[in-house]
């Protein structure tokens, strides 16, 4: 569950609740280790070279928790899910070349 800086800093019982359906539903939940803002805010103001180490980070965490081996990605946040939807590998990619 990759709950974004709103619910991380503004609304965290909304992470809880979620939590809490999905757990009722017999769905679990497994936090991140050590995720970062998804670096929207960063996007949108050109701090490119911020925005880039935070995705690489990010990256790692998913990979840690099994997203490369198929688990889902959930979100609270739009803003959240369309950067790391879209956004995020653009940022690495461009980092490599």
């Amino acid at each position: 569950y990759f709950h974004g800086c709103y619910v991380n800093y503004n609304y965290p019982q909304l992470g809880k609740d979620l939590v809490k359906v999905l757990n009722a539903l017999g769905v679990g939940v497994q936090l991140l280790d050590g995720e970062k803002c998804c670096g929207i805010a960063m996007i949108t103001n050109g701090m490119s070279a911020r925005a880039t180490k935070n995705a690489v980070h990010n990256i790692e965490c998913l990979r840690k928790a099994g997203a490369d081996k198929g688990m889902k990605v959930l979100t609270t946040s739009s803003s959240c899910t369309m950067t790391l939807r879209d956004e995020v590998g653009e940022i690495v990619m461009t980092r490599v070349e």
